[in-house]
């Protein structure tokens, strides 16, 4: 049978990568309740089924672990998370076999990241609800809000929007600054129009949406994709927009042109013939300015072209029918031309009023009076008439009166972006034609005979700059200066395929694992064609052209993404240097005719996977060994093969995973097993016994964590047994006899064996050996008494007999040697011995016997309960001498005090009345423990001792009286009366007054307790009081000195009123004015008085009346209540105006009577009712004032009139205020009504102001007013700056380019001034006025075009942060601003970030890492981190670390074995790793470089040593910090003790301090270290260490207090046994220290006790003899200062210090002072407890004798030998008393 044992291995999680699990929820409902967040997985080596767990209240409340298989666990989530509460947990997940202890668990941290959702509304912060704006007020800022948003990134954002009643946005307007809302004012405020807005602030959470959203293709038709969202940047009240689709989608999208929402149009199907890939760009215009232009009155005679623009638009007025243009008839044409909106609801529209003169041109022919003409012909020679003819030329001349007609009433052209075009545009008749109205005439030329349209010669058409164009042209007959006509030609550019395709990025990288399906991120090279979207020429097709012959890859033709085209085999490719890649060719072409193309270089990185397990040339190994076989012996080899490509996963490592049970290791690298050393094979000294060993031994490749692999083969191991071993004993024990045992009988038996199979054993009595000791514990010889013969063992069964009676007073222990001899030993020892201990006990016979014959003390009454009153003792000389005392007496005594059973201390247990008993009596029983049980009687007497303990009490007080206010002093009011059950003294009662209460008006006799009148009484100033009455015992003698008591009754005193005080008016001032108008019965006036004496009587009541004044009867009196009457009309005033005087009396209803009189005034006055009106202007007007006017420049002067007269007629004039702030823009004189300008006008921002002018009288109780209305219209002046619609862009460079390779058009500005057409200038220069202090960049002011004109640095500085100005003002530069100012829109922030490219190569941050491991350190050991840094940013800053060449073992020992390299690092972590079991006896250090690179090439080298040390020689330093406040300064502390030493500093670990009682500390840390001599690079001892920092304590100084060091110390040995020291030594050695250890514990607890037991009794040994019967002094004459106590309460009840009056002398016999040293050895302790040290010579002198060297526990002087054994029998007695807390409460006998 093979026996397998092996020792439990702890579980460990399996991860995939990294340390640490992360995971990422959304917050809320994303991540509902019970969503299985993550997956667990646990492998145990000895296949245990597992259990999950969690630690910590977080993770308690967050996570739910269900076990899903043996090693497996799914986490859930238990609760909604909420990302504004806490953004990320770090929890700990625990897993254990149940076999690592309880509370041990193994550990895995989980980091869980709450992502944020949009589940939080904004909310306002506060502010100023109201806002108060005169109306007159220039538009400006009128506040600022901010609403905060919890959420987190896009989904915090907030925008602002405002909403009021309709027109308000006229007046107002909101503009969303950073995160905040600036409320402008930009309209005018009319206050008589309306006085108050209300406003409303919208908001909404902006989330910023990307450019590319993905859907799937089966999407139904009609579903909407998207919503876009179009900001209106104009000012003022924003259009609604409309949206429409330019180019893209292919027919499959829709656009909603209202909301903006893109909707899928058509099914979708991704793979679809002709589709030209899974993506469409579409692009989409949003306009809010489109408007139709129309001719209004003009008679069909002109029209406009084009007929719409949108936003901004170049018209062209033109003749339509040119027949109705006639001079003769018309010469001058008036029309409107308007421009409207689009939109269907209430579109806004302009117009503009356009005079067209028609010149007269020569267009009509002459026209004949008459329609014929007749001549005649007169001769002068009269002769016959002849005949004769005449000839008339008539011309005929043409009259221009057509204009040129063109073919076509428009023309397109479509032309190729690469050729010439030549388009005649054909008109009838002979003209000159000239093409304009186009930034593109330029390039064309126009035959001015044909009418041909060309491109010049030198002009080139690209598409891509302009898609198409409008020109117009013109044709004029009469070479030019004829008539007109025009015509529109739309000339299209048709796109060529002249941009070949450009990829995205220079070349491609990429990193892949043999045998993954694909990449783990996907690789998609893109490449852009700049022809015409939609178009074949734009279509774009990419394929593999080079790099691959063997077809590793594939490319998809239209997206662009590489795949490999099946797993990639690592150890199949062929190796450049230290890499194996494939470097492809990537070829982009796209449809056009010709195709054009480009190409691109990706390098595809092929990484090595461990996917090759070493494989062993046996299945199992057996072998042989016997169990002498020393230590470093072979026993066999084993070994593996790895079949993976590369060197760091082909290393096999070898390791001993079960089965050795540290009997046996094996090389790591040559797969050797030896014998361990100091092993013990030996199967009889192992436990259990072991015969094979099944070793399970363990090949691992050199893959890191997850990724390695291993195989297990086993090695069987017999064990050849060896017969060499002694006899044992079974230990005997002890053995109690008797003494009255009879020979003969049975004692005991030993027993002994053997492990060897032929062993023959025979037992003896080593009398010479043997020990016997009497109770005093003195030796007993055996001549005195030979104890060895009363025994006898039997030979062969090792049964001991008893053959002779015992003596227990002769021998009370006996230890008898046993010999055991195997007679068949041949090798080593063949006998052995054990002792067997035998104790005689003893019997009982003795009665317990009292100290005294009587007991007696003085108690007070009402004694503390728990009190020590006295102790009896009573002692047993037998050995049984444990004493039980109780009481015996009637209950109602031994009710009120306690014996404790087992001390004999009586105490006090309820309260005793000395009223109730002068005396108690009792009897105390002692009973020893013996069988049969033995008695003894004891009586005791207790006298009581009265005290005050009564308090008085009043005979029925009363509770109120009445006196009257005039009573007079000396008055007795009332007798009050005590009395107190206490006699004499404490029944004498003394009666006081609290004179707080009384307030000194009273008094009170304090013998008879009589009230009375102290002094003169006033009820007007207090009505009544609450007296407390106070009456005292004992007062003359115990006041003072805090022995008196006393009782205490309120008695309410009332005052009764008597008619003392006279009514009194409240103050008046000036006269009561009212009008002749005021009605009758209305009140003129208020009157008020107020009587002092009490108002429920009649002494307090007032009456009124007029007794004067009132000769007319005008007036009269009403009352309002008892204090206050008004003065009435009885008829009006009218015309009776004046002033009168009334006198009016207050009477109050007292016996007699008592009456006041107060004159009060009347005016009544005239009456204002005629109100001012205005004659200049007397009507409402509109003035015009020029924008420039200038401040005090008279606008217009006004007057009105009042037809009243004095004040009422007096006029002044005001400007109305309302909320467009007018009245602080204009200003009018009160007096003069002169109206001025205050401020300078600015006509874009306000054109009208309305103004309200109010002249109003002077006139009482209301003036009057009357209103004029002026509209003042300011005339317009440029006098605006350009404006950025925008705060900032944001624009990315790339370093190190050369000057000029990346550039910026900055936006264009926006100018709000209403210019005329004809003063348009839209010149605007660009200036960089900030930020630029290196001068890395250039700003074309006309171009508007930004870049840099040096190379970049983004290590020097990764973002530029730019000022530009734009100014009208091209010539002067402005100045330089220091920062961006928000509210200044002349200014453009300009941020530029800078990208990186790798041009840093990474540095390690030493050039030397030291570290050290030890013996114990495990297979994989972190032992050190290497740490570097790399300036550049990203994935060029991703390093990788790298053993160079082979470790080198210097000055090495025990290393001989070690093939392989003993560290790996990790290329990741820089984490430098142990590759090996250090055994016991290597010595030495390690050397080796490492190197760090980018990605590239190794870039940077270090050194490494590790050193080797033993536990012994750490050094241990502790700090007042946690350890997570030293991790931060571990490099300080080093390089400190390093430059102070001169020695290298290694830091091993630093964990939480732990106590010597194990407790933890978590405000200390222990931190471990070791120090190296640089010149050998040996590891240096402590000692040696430790006196170095010694010398240089005062250059340590500062580190060790900025560190908080408290201690330096030799570090904590794993193990008692030294190292090199056999299995022998070891368990040699533990016992030696277990034992010693053991012997000085026990000395300290046997002298801690003695001392202990010595100081309690002297205590009660002087509690004791305190008090007695025996003064001769009474109880009324003892000291009287230490009432209601005993004399313990005196001085800290400290029995030192007793003395006085309460001692009873008679108890102090010499008897009682026989027993001091044995009080004093028990109460040391406990006084030392209880005590408060004084300062006075006793206290030093008692504190020696604490000590226990000091005193002679046998001494002569102070025990007497007599009483020596009862000594000792009660002395565990004591000690169990110690532990009863009832006793250690009455150490204490009062707490004061």
């Amino acid at each position: 049978m093979i026996c397998s044992v092996s020792a439990n291995s702890p579980p460990r999680f399996v991860i995939e990568e990294g340390n640490e699990i992360v995971v990422n929820l959304r917050e809320g409902p994303s991540t509902p309740v019970g969503s299985v967040i993550t997956k667990l997985q646990a492998s145990d080596p000895d296949g245990d089924d597992l259990v999950f767990g969690s630690q910590g209240e977080d993770a308690k409340a967050l996570l739910h672990i269900e076990k899903t298989g043996p090693n497996t666990a799914t986490v859930s989530l238990k609760t909604l998370l909420d990302r504004e509460q806490r953004g990320e947990y770090t929890l700990v997940l625990t897993v254990t076999d149940g076999k690592l202890g309880d509370d041990t668990y193994v550990t895995q941290s989980l980091l869980l990241l709450v992502e944020d959702v949009n589940d939080n509304e904004p909310v306002f912060l506060p502010y100023d609800s109201s806002i108060l704006v005169e109306e007159n007020s220039a538009p400006r800022v009128l506040a600022s809000l901010r609403a905060m948003d919890s959420d987190e990134g896009p989904y915090g954002q907030v925008v602002y929007a405002l909403s009021g009643d309709q027109g308000d946005e006229r007046v107002f307007s909101v503009n969303t600054v950073g995160s905040k809302a600036v409320l402008k004012l930009t309209g005018t405020l009319d206050y008589e129009t309306k006085n108050i807005y209300q406003l409303k602030y919208l908001y909404a959470c902006g989330v910023l949406q990307g450019n590319v959203t993905r859907i799937p293709e089966d999407i139904p038709v009609n579903a909407g994709v998207l919503q876009v969202k179009a900001v209106d940047g104009d000012r003022g009240v924003d259009n609604r927009i409309r949206y429409s689709l330019l180019d893209g989608g292919d027919g499959f999208f829709g656009l909603d042109a209202d909301s903006g929402v893109l909707y899928v149009a058509q099914p979708l199907d991704r793979e679809r013939d002709g589709a030209t890939g899974e993506a469409f760009f579409i692009r989409i215009r949003g306009v809010n300015g489109t408007f139709r232009l129309e001719v209004e009155g003009a008679g069909g005679v002109f029209d406009v072209t084009p007929h719409e623009g949108i936003n901004l638009a170049s018209f062209l007025v033109r003749v339509r029918d040119p027949a109705l243009l006639d001079y003769e008839r018309l010469q001058v044409v008036n029309f409107t031309l308007v421009a409207r909106e689009t939109v269907p609801d209430r579109p806004k529209s302009s117009s503009c009023l356009v005079s067209v003169y028609i010149r007269d041109t020569n267009d009509n022919v002459p026209i004949f009076e008459r329609d014929m003409y007749e001549a005649e012909e007169v001769s002068s020679v009269v002769s016959p008439a002849p005949s004769s003819t005449t000839e008339v030329t008539v011309v005929l001349t043409d009259v221009n009166d057509q204009t040129p007609q063109f073919r076509a009433s428009h023309y397109v052209a479509e032309v190729s972006e690469s050729s010439q075009f030549n388009m005649p545009v054909n008109f009838i008749g002979d003209a000159i034609p000239e093409v304009y109205d186009n930034d593109q005439v330029s390039r064309l030329s126009l035959d001015a005979v044909t009418g041909a349209l060309r491109l010049k010669e030198a002009a080139v058409l690209d598409r891509e700059e302009v898609s198409d164009f409008f020109v117009t042209v013109e044709v004029r007959d009469d070479n030019g200066h004829g008539n007109r006509n025009t015509v529109g030609v739309h000339v299209i550019i048709v796109d060529v395929n002249d941009n070949a395709p450009v990829f995205s990025e220079r070349g491609y990288e990429a990193k892949i694992d043999e045998n993954s399906p694909d990449f783990s991120v996907p690789l998609v090279v893109v490449a852009r064609d700049a022809d015409a979207n939609g178009t074949v020429n734009h279509e774009v097709r990419y394929s593999l052209v080079g790099g691959d012959p063997q077809q590793n890859f594939t490319l998809d033709a239209v997206r662009g993404e590489l795949r490999p085209s099946g797993p990639l085999d690592y150890e199949r490719l062929k190796p450049e240097g230290s890499l194996r890649f494939f470097n492809l060719t990537v070829k982009a072409t796209d449809l056009g005719t010709p195709p054009l193309s480009s190409l691109c270089q990706v390098v595809v990185y092929v990484g090595d996977v461990n996917d090759h397990s070493p494989e062993f040339g046996e299945d199992a190994y057996y072998m042989a060994v016997h169990e002498d076989t020393p230590g470093g012996t072979t026993v066999i080899h084993v070994h593996a093969h790895d079949g993976d490509g590369s060197a760091l996963y082909s290393k096999v490592v070898y390791r001993l995973q079960h089965g050795a049970e540290d009997k046996f290791v094996i090389d790591a690298e040559t797969g050797a097993i030896l014998v361990a050393r100091g092993a013990v094979l030996d199967p009889d000294r192992t436990q259990p016994r072991t015969t094979e060993y099944l070793l399970e031994v363990v090949a691992l490749d050199g893959g890191i964590g997850e990724a390695q692999r291993q195989t297990v083969t086993f090695v069987n191991i017999s064990i050849v047994d060896v017969n060499n071993k002694p006899p044992v004993f079974i230990d005997p024990g002890t053995v109690r006899v008797r003494e009255s045992v009879t020979p003969g009988n049975f004692i005991a038996k030993v027993a002994a064996f053997d492990v060897d199979d032929d062993a023959e054993l025979r037992y003896a009595l080593d009398t010479a050996g043997s020990e016997a000791r009497n109770e005093e514990g003195a030796v007993v010889k055996p001549s005195e008494y030979n104890y060895a013969e009363a025994f006898d063992i039997g030979e062969t069964d090792g049964v001991i007999r008893l053959v002779r009676a015992l003596d227990r007073e002769k021998v009370e222990t006996i230890r008898l040697l046993v010999l055991c001899e195997d007679l068949n030993t041949q090798q080593g020892s063949r006998s052995t011995s054990t002792t067997l201990t035998i104790i005689v006990e003893d019997t009982n016979d003795n009665d317990p016997q009292f100290r005294r014959p009587l007991y007696g003390r003085s108690v007070a009454e009402n004694a503390k309960v728990g009190m020590t009153i006295l102790t009896v003792v009573a002692d047993d000389v037998d050995k049984n001498r444990t004493i039980i005392y109780s009481l015996e007496g009637g209950q109602n005594v031994t009710g009120l005090v306690h014996l404790d059973p087992e001390t004999g201390e009586v105490v006090v247990k309820s309260r005793i009345d000395r009223e109730a008993f002068q005396w108690l009596n009792f009897s105390v029983v002692a009973a020893d423990s013996g069988v049969p049980q033995r008695t003894q009687h004891v009586d005791v007497f207790l006298q009581i001792v009265d005290e005050n303990d009564n308090v008085p009490y009043f005979v029925n007080p009363p509770s109120r009286v009445v006196v009257s206010e005039d009573a007079p002093p000396g008055t007795v009011i009332l007798e009050l009366l005590a009395a107190d059950a206490d006699e004499g003294d404490y029944s004498r009662i003394t009666y006081l007054l609290d004179p707080k209460s009384s307030q000194g008006m009273f008094k009170m006799d304090p013998d008879n307790g009589q009230l009375s009148v102290a002094q003169p009484l006033d009820r007007e100033k207090i009505k009544q009081y609450n007296l407390i009455a106070e009456a005292w015992d004992n007062y003359k003698y115990g006041g003072a000195a805090g022995d008196s008591r006393k009782v205490f009754t309120h008695i309410i005193v009332d005052i009764a009123d008597i008619n003392d005080e006279v009514p009194v008016f409240d103050p008046r001032s000036g006269c009561s004015t009212v009008t002749e108008f005021h009605a009758a019965g209305d009140a003129v006036a208020v009157v008020r008085a107020s009587d002092a004496d009490d108002p429920e009587g009649g002494n307090g009541k007032i009456r009124f009346s007029i007794t004067g004044g009132n000769d007319k009867g005008l007036f009269d009196i009403e009352t309002i209540d008892m204090n206050s009457a008004r003065i009435i009309t009885r008829a009006p005033l009218v015309g009776l105006y004046g002033n009168y005087t009334i006198m009016v009396a207050a009477t109050d209803l007292g016996d007699p009577p008592n009456e006041m009189l107060q004159p009060v005034d009347v005016c009544v006055t005239d009456y204002n009712d005629h109100p001012p009106r205005f004659v200049s202007p007397n009507s409402n007007l509109t003035i015009r004032v020029p924008e420039n006017a200038t401040v005090g420049s008279l606008v217009i002067q006004v007057r009105a009139v009042d037809d009243d007269v004095g004040a009422n007629g007096a006029v002044r004039y005001r400007l109305l205020k309302d909320s467009s702030a007018v009245h602080r823009t204009f200003g009018v004189d009160q007096m003069t009504g002169a109206i001025t300008l205050l401020r300078p006008l600015d006509r874009e921002m306000q054109k009208l102001y309305e103004l309200r002018i109010e002249a109003h009288d002077q006139g009482l109780p209301t003036p009057l007013k009357g209103d004029l209305d002026l509209t003042i219209y300011v005339r317009n002046v440029n006098d605006n700056k350009p404006q950025f619609p925008q705060d900032f862009v944001v624009v990315n460079f790339t370093e190190n380019t050369s000057p000029g390779s990346d550039s910026l058009l900055l936006p264009d500005t926006v100018d709000v001034d209403d210019l005329d057409l004809d003063e348009l200038d839209n010149s605007v220069c660009y200036y960089i006025v900030g930020g630029d202090s290196l001068k890395s960049f250039s700003l074309d002011k006309l171009t508007h075009v930004l870049q840099a004109v040096k190379p970049l640095d983004r290590e020097e500085l990764e973002q530029h942060v730019l000022i530009v100005q734009a100014s009208e003002d091209c010539v002067k530069e402005p100045p330089q601003v220091p920062e961006f100012d928000a509210t200044d829109d002349t200014l453009l922030k300009v941020i530029v970030n800078v990208n990186d490219v790798n041009d840093n190569s990474p540095k390690f941050l030493k050039k030397v890492f030291t570290g050290g491991i030890s013996t114990e350190s495990a297979f994989g050991f972190e032992v050190l981190e290497l740490m570097a840094e790399d300036l550049d940013y990203g994935s060029n800053a991703a390093l990788r670390f790298q053993m160079i060449g082979t470790v080198q073992a210097t000055v090495s020992e025990g290393l001989d074995h070690l093939r392989q390299q003993p560290f790996v690092v990790d290329p990741k972590t820089g984490i430098v790793k142990l590759n090996f079991d250090p055994q016991r006896g290597m010595k030495g250090y390690f050397d080796f470089k490492v190197g760090v690179t980018d990605g590239s090439e190794w870039q940077d080298e270090a050194r490494v040593f590790v050193y080797l040390l033993r536990e012994d020689q750490r050094v241990r330093f502790l700090l007042r910090l946690a350890p997570d406040e030293i991790r931060s300064r571990i490099e300080y502390l080093r390089d400190y003790l390093s430059n102070v030493t001169g020695a290298i500093v290694n830091v091993d670990e630093y964990r939480v301090h732990e106590t010597q009682d194990g407790d933890v500390d978590q405000t200390k840390t222990d931190l471990y270290l070791h120090f190296v001599n640089p010149e050998d690079n040996s590891v240096l001892e402590v000692p040696q260490v430790l006196s170095t920092i010694d010398k240089n304590v005062h250059r340590l100084d500062h580190l060790f207090k900025e560190l908080n060091v408290l201690d330096t110390s030799q570090a904590h040995l794993v193990g008692v046994a030294g190292v090199g020291l056999s299995s022998d030594d070891n368990l040699l050695m533990v016992w030696l220290v277990g034992v010693v250890a053991f012997l000085a514990l026990l000395l300290v607890v046997t002298l801690s006790l003695c001392v202990a037991q010595r100081a309690h009794y002297a205590r009660q040994l002087k509690a004791a003899t305190a008090t007695a019967f025996g003064s001769n002094e009474s109880v009324l004459n003892r000291n009287p200062t230490v009432p209601n106590t005993n004399l313990h309460s005196v001085e800290g009840s400290n029995p030192i210090w007793m003395s006085g009056g309460f001692d009873n002398e008679w108890y102090k016999e010499e008897e009682s002072l026989r027993y001091q040293a044995f009080t004093l050895i028990t109460t040391t302790r406990t006084v030392a407890t209880y005590i408060t040290p004084s300062r006075s010579s006793p206290t030093r002198s008692w504190r020696r004798s604490l000590r226990p060297q000091n005193f002679d526990f046998f001494s002569s002087q102070v025990v007497d030998p007599h009483h020596y054994d009862t000594y000792r029998s009660n002395l565990h007695h004591t000690f169990k008393k110690l532990t009863n807390p009832l006793i250690e409460k009455k150490l204490e006998t009062t707490e004061l």
